[in-house]
Parts: structure tokens; C-alpha cells; sequence
């Protein structure tokens, strides 16, 4: 109903759907987070397939809040948690909205890690990704010739800063 409307609303323009990706214990048969999240989702039923049906149906993205830079430190820190946020992304081929701000090459280095990860082939890869921190700080001479070199390299091939 609310997709409908939406539709009705803005004509042409392309609507995206926000889900949180719910990323611990993924790599466990019942997926605990995101059972009591609401998304029946284990290794033997996809429970986002239904999502996407829908927005298929209504021809809207889902666009995935889950690559956190402290993902990293929780596989390392909390192994007991069994983290997976690039299997979830895997499975769901999704657009990725990036929510925490950052200005240097080791947060972009481990943003990239995550976003475009070297081995998964280029079909199961992200079709989109929003940064959505400009504030006064980005925008600092030093900040932004990061950020400008973080672009390129998400438009080009993998490589460690330099």
C-alpha cells in the first residue's frame, strides 16, 4: 500500500526502500539477529526473498544500512558474535547507505573492503552506494582530497591507498 502510494506520488522517480542489515550471528544456522528483528531468514529460507519480490513488484531498490567501520573490530573483537555482514550482502545484492562519517584513507580502506570486496565477482556486487555525511569537516581541504581519491577508487579497481 505504502509503495503504491509512493508510486502515485512520485510519478517516475526512483523509490529506494531503507532496511537495517542485521549481520550478527549470521554465520549460524538460525540467524538469532534477525529472527528477533522480524526477518525469517536461516540457511534453509531466504526471508528476504519476499522483500524483494515486493519491491520488485513496485519497482523500488532496497537500499541496505549495515557497513559500519567498527565491522571490522567486531569480527576481530567479538568472534563469539559471528558477524557476517558480507555474506548478508551476498545474499542480498543490495545498495548500500553509509552512515558514519569518516576522512581518512584507513576508514575509506576499510569502507572499500567492505563495499567491493575482492573476491566476490563483479554480478554480486552493490549497484549503488550513498555517503551521507557532507557537513563542514568533509569539506576541509585535507578531508576532501581524501574523500575525492575515495570516490575514484570506488569507480576503479581495488587498491590500497597509497
Amino acid at each position: 500500500m505504502v509503495l503504491t502510494k509512493a508510486k502515485l506520488a512520485f510519478g517516475d522517480t526512483p523509490i529506494s526502500v531503507k532496511l537495517p542489515g542485521i549481520y550478527w550471528w549470521y554465520e549460524t544456522n538460525s540467524h538469532a539477529a534477525e529472527l528477533t528483528a522480524g526477518y525469517y531468514n536461516s540457511v534453509t529460507r531466504d526471508g528476504y526473498a519476499p522483500i524483494a519480490s515486493m519491491l520488485k513488484k513496485h519497482e523500488a531498490a532496497l537500499n541496505l544500512t549495515c557497513v559500519d567501520l567498527a565491522t571490522v573490530d567486531e569480527q576481530k573483537d567479538f568472534p563469539e558474535a559471528k558477524v557476517d555482514p558480507e555474506g548478508l550482502l551476498c545474499q542480498l545484492q543490495v545498495k548500500i547507505h553509509f552512515h558514519l562519517p569518516c576522512y581518512d584513507s584507513e576508514e575509506y580502506d576499510k569502507i572499500l573492503e567492505h563495499v567491493k570486496p575482492r573476491n566476490v565477482p563483479a554480478f554480486m556486487r552493490l549497484s549503488a552506494f550513498t555517503y551521507d555525511r557532507l557537513n563542514q569537516d568533509l569539506l576541509e581541504e585535507d578531508n576532501l582530497k581524501e574523500f575525492q581519491l575515495f570516490v575514484k577508487r570506488m569507480h576503479g579497481n581495488f587498491s590500497p591507498s597509497i
